[in-house]
């Protein structure tokens, strides 16, 4: 199947986004597709109790996707659209090389990052390497006093090392195997509480795609516990493509809380040679259908040979003295608690002095 970079548009129906085949199907298609859906259904519990065959294709794929070694740089372009006019305009240029990671980011729209200026023109760059994670910023770009905002230890996960990751290199990675690059799929559909309505092979521009609907009912404040993500209590409608490791190609977030109502749409274009995504579009959709916020963002994977200094990963390289080492939280008492049972120690042996 050759195939250049995907854009994934929904044909339009009173039912809403549809996916379906282009061709009028054949009786003995339509019995086929029947009596495939009949089976699929049965397959799937509404609780997952017994997981179906595209689950257990789609976990091992969500892992192949999940250890790709992440590209050494890109370069991620942001805007945010309110009333058909940008209201935010975000760039980043991201290095990661071996484990260790650092981002620049602007939201300068007269600025235009470059891989060798990406330092001097960025406000606020974070990072990780071997000890720490950090985030630093400063007034303007080209300001010579970078200040520290937050320094902490990498997670101990050994597990799941790829959550070790600085925030924007994790969205890069995961986007695709995640709902709105947050909650990764494998834990989703690894907990009780993801509640599968229907799951069908669709086809589109002769690709094969699953479409699940499934619906998220944890209880409030729930947190993944190997990731420590939070899920919104919603109906999600997610297309799936298992040619490409079942990496999401759309999303659609309905939501119907009190609060609020309406609906999130992505969409994913990915790259055919890389399988990296290249492009995605943000939609908030509210309950008339009206779009009240648009974000569109590419991704552009660098080639070149620039090499980023060794000091960008960190805190030396920003004028700020490198931790000696991390302290462990002490409870604020504990010394005051010490020092008191010093006193009395100290009190009773002068008392007993004094009557000898």
């Amino acid at each position: 199947m050759s195939m250049q970079n995907h854009n994934w548009e929904p044909r339009s129906s009173d039912c809403g986004a549809v996916i379906s085949c282009r061709s009028r199907p054949s009786a003995g298609r339509r019995f086929r597709s029947v009596v495939s859906l009949f089976l699929m259904a049965a397959m799937i519990g509404p609780a997952l109790a017994e997981d179906p065959a595209w689950l257990e294709q789609a976990r091992a794929g969500w892992r192949r996707w999940s250890a790709r070694p992440l590209p050494r740089a890109w370069i991620e372009d942001m805007r945010e659209i309110r009333g058909g006019k940008v209201i935010r305009h975000t760039q980043q240029v991201v290095f990661s090389h071996n484990g260790r990671h650092v981002g620049f980011v602007t939201t300068d729209d007269a600025t235009r990052l470059t891989p060798a200026k990406a330092k001097d023109l960025a406000t606020f760059a974070f990072g990780v390497n071997e000890r720490y994670h950090f985030v630093v910023h400063r007034a303007s770009r080209g300001a010579p006093v970078w200040g520290l905002k937050t320094i902490f230890r990498p997670s101990e996960d050994d597990e799941h090392p790829e959550w070790n990751l600085n925030e924007s290199a994790r969205r890069f990675r995961f986007q695709l195997v995640s709902i709105g690059d947050m909650a990764s799929l494998a834990e989703i559909f690894d907990s009780p509480h993801a509640k599968v309505a229907s799951a069908e092979e669709v086809s589109e521009k002769g690709v094969r795609l699953y479409k699940i609907v499934f619906k998220w009912e944890a209880p409030k404040n729930y947190v993944f516990p190997k990731s420590n993500d939070r899920l919104m209590p919603a109906e999600y409608t997610i297309w799936l493509w298992p040619e490409r490791d079942w990496c999401v190609v759309r999303e659609v977030t309905s939501f119907s809380h009190s609060k609020l109502k309406g609906s999130s749409h992505i969409e994913y274009k990915l790259d055919e040679a890389s399988g990296w995504c290249v492009s995605k579009v943000g939609r908030a959709v509210d309950a008339t259908g009206k779009e009240v916020n648009r974000e569109e963002t590419t991704y552009r994977i660098l080639d070149d040979a620039f090499e980023p200094p060794d000091d960008w990963f960190y805190l030396g390289g920003y004028g700020i003295p490198e931790p000696a080492e991390f302290q462990e939280k002490r409870s604020w008492w504990l010394p005051l608690a010490i020092a008191g049972v010093v006193c009395v120690v100290v009190g009773i042996w002068l008392m007993r002095s004094r009557k000898r």
